[in-house]
């Protein structure tokens, strides 16, 4: 009890010994990478669908993938990462996220493709 004691003292006394790690509470670079694919692909899939369900996909993925970026990119926090991880972490976490935003261009160049194909084919109906 009496060496606890002494211990909690001595950090409370002295917290430059503390020294939180930063990457202890940042997700791994395949846990950003597998939620950038999944969140790329369900925004591909809901492009598809329609306008509606592509921009609650952007929504998500805003929160999911690209909310990581306000980490990297924060004075204190962002160094910290870059010291820890090195800058494969960080380029890596970018490259995922240029991932996740072209499959979300894909699905909306799909959309767009289906969209003036029907209209095409609307024009020839009327057009016979």
């Amino acid at each position: 009890m009496k060496e606890r004691l002494v211990g909690t003292g001595a950090l409370l006394l002295l917290p430059s010994i503390v020294a939180a790690e930063v990457m202890d509470k940042e997700p791994s670079i395949e846990g950003l990478w597998m939620r950038a694919i999944l969140f790329g692909v369900i925004g591909l899939l809901s492009w598809r669908r329609g306008p509606y369900w592509g921009l609650g996909a952007v929504l998500l993925s805003f929160l999911f993938v690209w909310g990581f970026n306000y980490e990297l990119t924060d004075p204190f926090v962002g160094p910290d990462i870059l010291d820890e991880a090195g800058s494969g972490y960080v380029s890596g976490a970018y490259t995922s996220f240029w991932l996740c935003a072209f499959l979300h261009l894909v699905g909306l160049a799909s959309f767009f493709q289906r969209r003036s194909s029907k209209n095409r084919q609307r024009k020839q109906v009327e057009a016979l």
